[in-house]
């Protein structure tokens, strides 16, 4: 039951991940209006994290399931749940690489739109 748990938290980590992702890319968090670097920092580790829990629960499902299972239903199981946990390495992986480094400069100058005009 717990297994089943786990496949479903990391499935739904390979949808949710790039959402926010984008959001942060685009400035629509809330959260950015306050501490934007600490946000960005935040999430970098929150992806470093999930990104090695996946690269290790992914290894270690592939190989149980290729030496340690004796019932074909267990190894196929196990190389599922491993294969899922590599896809939450490879988004959250891909992900991180998404987040901005830095918090751009103020962009209230930057719109075209803003910029006043002189007649």
């Amino acid at each position: 039951m717990l297994e089943l748990i786990a496949i479903i938290c990391a499935i739904a980590t390979c949808f949710w991940v790039p959402i926010e992702v984008s959001k942060l890319r685009n400035g629509t968090n809330k959260k950015l209006a306050t501490d934007r670097e600490a946000v960005l920092a935040g999430w970098r580790k929150q992806l470093k994290v999930l990104m090695w829990t996946g690269a290790g629960l992914g290894g270690i499902n592939v190989v149980l399931g290729l030496v340690a299972s004796d019932n074909a239903a267990e190894r196929l199981d196990k190389l599922v749940v491993g294969t899922v946990w590599l896809a939450v390495f490879v988004v959250c992986y891909l992900s991180s690489r998404q987040i901005p480094e830095s918090a751009p400069a103020s962009t209230e100058a930057t719109n075209a739109t803003d910029v006043p005009r002189t007649a």
